[in-house]
């Protein structure tokens, strides 16, 4: 037995579905224009040298492959690195960040512009008041020298020592009256004031 089946649609429907058709087709077009751009954006060339969302001419300065959408890190120089590996070309990161790829942040201790060496991570310009270390990770004890890393292992406060202290390693105390300053070497007061305490006083 066959069953006879007659579809049978108004202008109308013809009309709302070619309509949403459309729509959708523009939904998809303006979606697929804004990844396209988005993953190709990067490439060398822009978006023409863009095949199958991967860039056949490399990446603009800064981004490396294989879409071109992941940034280099800090490198020095032009900020651009090697296109397969994303390793800095010019083998330096910007003050700050060591590593291969520049990511690393150096020690927030290491003195002067911050910098550290590109593989060690060795601060190169010595270390901000009060800390040691190859990398500046070590804070300095407490002691009687200006500078507190001068007295490490016992060493001579080459800073010079802290007020109302004196001697080679700061651990020697003036005996000034209202407890005035002293060379620093020969503990002797250097300012004069009514009356005297300590064999000391110099009265200038």
């Amino acid at each position: 037995m066959f069953v006879s089946l007659s579809l049978s649609l108004s202008p109308l429907s013809l009309s709302l579905s070619h309509y949403a058709v459309g729509y959708d087709f523009n939904i998809i077009s303006f979606f697929s224009m804004a990844v396209h751009s988005q993953i190709c954006g990067q490439c060398n060339g822009g978006n023409d040298s863009c095949a199958f969302l991967l860039c056949n001419n490399g990446c603009v300065p800064g981004f490396f492959l294989p879409r071109c959408t992941q940034r280099c890190g800090k490198c020095a120089g032009d900020g651009a690195c090697d296109q397969s590996s994303g390793t800095c070309n010019t083998q330096k990161c910007l003050s700050g960040y060591f590593g291969t790829l520049c990511t690393q942040k150096c020690s927030s201790n290491c003195g002067g512009d911050g910098n550290c060496h590109f593989t060690t991570a060795n601060c190169l310009q010595g270390c901000a008041f009060g800390y040691f270390g190859s990398r500046c990770g070590i804070k300095c004890p407490t002691s009687n020298c200006n500078d507190p890393c001068d007295a490490l292992d016992g060493g001579i406060c080459l800073s010079g020592c802290r007020f109302g202290r004196f001697g080679e390693t700061c651990t020697q105390l003036c005996n000034c009256l209202y407890n005035g300053t002293c060379d620093q070497e020969s503990g002797e007061c250097t300012r004069s004031t009514v009356g005297q305490r300590g064999s000391n006083l110099i009265i200038l």
